[in-house]
């Protein structure tokens, strides 16, 4: 990056936007610009979204210390919004504009988490241009809005061991992405409000998430209501994915459906008068939950495990024991029963006729 221009990353009012924007539209296509790691409180400040719209890769190398004693310091390529007001201005600090484009071992790092402001986002053009196949590994991104967001025209991006902490939310989407993007060993924790959060009005299809930590924020997933629009999570995978002292709830769905839950642990921090699971309409396929729900942690105030609130045209599984983690597993006054345990060992049966039972809808619950 340094052949394309002199940059003072010691100097805090000095913008290194030119020289990147310069070395982005005079390299050939399918290059990587190497962006080296700078010494401690310096950084690549930037006036303006830099935007990938060609071709081009971007690497860089990052490290940090955990996070208990010394906040969100982060060391190495460290791009940076110019000041705070610059921030404010911005929709990203960095846009994935291109397909195949990687980005690889950057550090992001905001003036503090506030509406507006994203560190990565993934954004194609339109119909003629998606951003499809775009990767993230290693990328921190911290002090925004949101760390990472999926937007308008994405599929198929992946995050790759990244650590999205000190935001608001952690990972967000937009109206009009596409389908399948993954996350996979990464740290979505520490964030404000949520680990992932699904504003009202959007959906996405095919949202996996493997061996990555949620939690430490009030909610692991938030899904705004739409309102009336069917637009939601339609298959959501969490797979040995811990959602980790949350405050408010684990997961909060609105029109959602084709959801899995597989391993990973949950736990409370304090005890809110809320289920750890909410889902408002499941009208897309079945849900299953079977994490291990933390002993250690129980939290008594909670009303139930699962609470529907709306219409459902699908079962909801639940095939983990309660460990007085909560008080027991509900269905809302529209929703179809509820069903606890295995096939093998009688459980579910036992559980789905003993719901049907207090629901009215047999007299004698009774299992020869």
């Amino acid at each position: 990056m340094r052949e394309f221009g002199t940059i003072r990353t010691t100097d805090p009012d000095f913008d290194a936007f030119p020289v990147l924007r310069r070395a982005l539209d005079e390299v050939p296509e399918g290059t990587t610009i190497w962006i080296p790691p700078v010494g401690p409180g310096e950084a690549y400040r930037l006036s303006a979204e830099l935007d990938v719209d060609r071709h081009v890769n971007l690497a860089g190398s990052w490290g940090r210390d955990k996070n208990d004693d010394n906040g969100n310091e982060v060391y190495g390529s460290i791009l940076q919004p110019l000041d705070r007001q610059t921030q404010d201005g911005m929709t990203s600090l960095l846009r994935v504009r291109r397909s195949w484009v990687s980005v690889d071992g950057l550090a992001l790092v905001g003036h503090g988490a506030r509406a507006g402001s994203i560190g990565l986002r993934f954004a194609g053009d339109g119909e003629s241009h998606h951003t499809h196949g775009a990767l993230a590994r290693r990328v921190v991104a911290v002090g925004f809005a949101a760390g990472v967001t999926f937007g308008a025209w994405s599929d198929h991006a992946t995050l790759e061991h990244c650590a999205l902490n000190g935001n608001t939310d952690g990972i967000t989407f937009e109206r009009d992405n596409h389908f399948d993007h993954f996350v996979t060993g990464s740290f979505l924790d520490g964030n404000e409000r949520a680990s992932i959060y699904l504003p009202a009005g959007v959906g996405t299809d095919n949202f996996a998430v493997i061996r990555s930590h949620l939690g430490f924020s009030r909610f692991g997933i938030l899904h705004e209501d739409p309102d009336g629009e069917n637009r939601g999570f339609s298959g959501l995978v969490l797979i040995a994915s811990p959602i980790e002292f949350v405050s408010e709830q684990h997961v909060v769905l609105a029109t959602s459906g084709n959801i899995r839950i597989e391993g990973g642990y949950w736990t409370w921090d304090g005890t809110p008068a809320r289920p750890a699971f909410t889902v408002r309409d499941v009208t897309h396929g079945p849900v299953w939950l079977s994490p291990r729900l933390d002993e250690g942690f129980p939290n008594p105030e909670s009303p139930a495990l699962v609470d529907v609130t709306g219409y459902a045209n699908h079962p909801i599984y639940v095939q983990t024991p309660l460990n007085d983690f909560a008080r027991t597993v509900r269905r809302g006054s529209r929703s179809l029963p509820l069903v606890a345990g295995g096939r093998a060992d009688g459980g579910a049966l036992t559980s789905l006729i003993a719901a049907l039972q207090a629901a009215g809808l047999i007299e004698d619950g009774t299992i020869a």
